[in-house]
């Protein structure tokens, strides 16, 4: 198991123990806490919040239930996307040649009053099979991705170059 520094020492991108009773509550099909990874933030612009590029190093975990997608640091998650949210339509995930998964989005497809974007490149034990459940849930038809529904709730799709 490919767990981080953090998680050995100190136990730092553990899984909260009140997300772990939901998460076992709903059922849970993908889990690894420890996981190491590097988050990249680019031309991030929100309330309180400027940045052109910053990069951090930190432990985190991931987690697929039957009801929704967990990736997160600390004590709350920075992805949690149900399976029929609109939203899953925004991430793009990979896995590259040496095993990394990458989950990139962009802020405006989850908040209105943010603008920028967000790359998540994280080293699980298993990332082909987070990386496919993920797309399989966004090609969903149950997902209700039209046009009006984006603006109806304010959201921009569109990419930043």
């Amino acid at each position: 198991m490919a767990t981080s520094w953090f998680y050995r020492l100190f136990r730092l991108g553990r899984i909260p123990r009140r997300l772990a009773e939901q998460i076992d509550a709903e059922g849970s099909l993908f889990r690894e806490e420890g996981v190491p990874m590097r988050i990249t933030l680019r031309d991030v612009r929100a309330p309180g919040r400027y940045s052109s590029v910053k990069v951090s190093l930190a432990a985190g975990y991931l987690v697929a239930t039957k009801e929704r997608f967990l990736v997160g640091v600390g004590r709350r998650p920075m992805v949690d996307l149900g399976v029929t949210d609109p939203g899953l339509r925004c991430l793009e995930c990979r896995v590259t040649d040496s095993a990394w998964l990458e989950l990139e989005f962009c802020l405006e497809c989850f908040r209105t009053d943010a603008a920028g974007s967000v790359s998540l490149r994280l080293l699980p034990d298993h990332p082909h099979e987070f990386c496919s459940m993920l797309n399989r849930a966004a090609q969903n038809p149950a997902i209700d991705a039209s046009p009006e529904f984006v603006l109806e709730q304010g959201v921009s799709t569109r990419k930043r170059a």
